[in-house]
């Protein structure tokens, strides 16, 4: 008696079930347009949860956070591709009054810099924010100069008044929340490049 053959199913994708995240995720949004200290507290409850809920990945949590946006949950200050860094950006919170001073945007940038040129846990170590700032600037080059290979050094750029002109309305007229992941760690970078030329003038 012939048997039935029986093909294999494919495994469903699995979907990623985290209301607490969602729940501070939602706080965070909704706070954009109010006081700082209730942006920050919102920032700090989501790292809370996102470190509370070890049950996913980094990265699941990343995705996560990813497809809430995609919604349209999306926060003028927080992107999901912060959300690896917001434990290193709450430890530097509580280590350094200095890196509390600086604009949200810019303890973000700086953390989010720390967790992935340093490692997770390997900023919070440095005593002082200058000597992080220092040592990100320095890996970052480190790293630009690999990429760039052994190559003779190459005259100065001009920078021409014109087209400085010209980038400052394109920054000016820039939507970042229309920005992937890796465009945001591109303008990440460009800013650092700046603050770096602009130390040396």
């Amino acid at each position: 008696m012939a048997t039935k053959s029986t093909k294999a199913k494919a495994p469903k994708a699995v979907e990623i079930k985290a209301p607490k995240i969602a729940t501070a995720w939602n706080s965070v949004c909704s706070t954009s347009a109010k006081s700082e200290n209730e942006i920050v507290k919102a920032i700090e409850n989501l790292s809370a949860t996102l470190v509370l809920e070890s049950r996913l990945s980094v990265a699941d949590q990343k995705k996560f956070l990813k497809g809430l946006e995609s919604g349209g949950k999306v926060s003028s200050f927080v992107k999901s591709s912060h959300a690896p860094a917001l434990p290193t950006w709450s430890k530097l919170r509580a280590l350094h009054a200095d890196f509390c001073t600086l604009p949200i945007a810019k303890q973000l940038s700086t953390a989010s810099a720390s967790y992935d040129l340093l490692g997770s846990g390997k900023g919070e170590q440095i005593k002082t924010l200058e000597a992080l700032t220092k040592e990100i600037a320095t890996i970052r080059k480190a790293k630009a100069d690999k990429s760039k290979g052994e190559k003779s050094t190459p005259a100065k750029a001009k920078a021409p008044k014109d087209t400085l002109k010209d980038i400052l309305a394109f920054f000016t007229a820039l939507d970042t929340s229309t920005l992937d992941d890796s465009q945001l760690d591109t303008l990440v970078e460009i800013q650092f490049i700046v603050e770096g030329k602009m130390a040396n003038a």
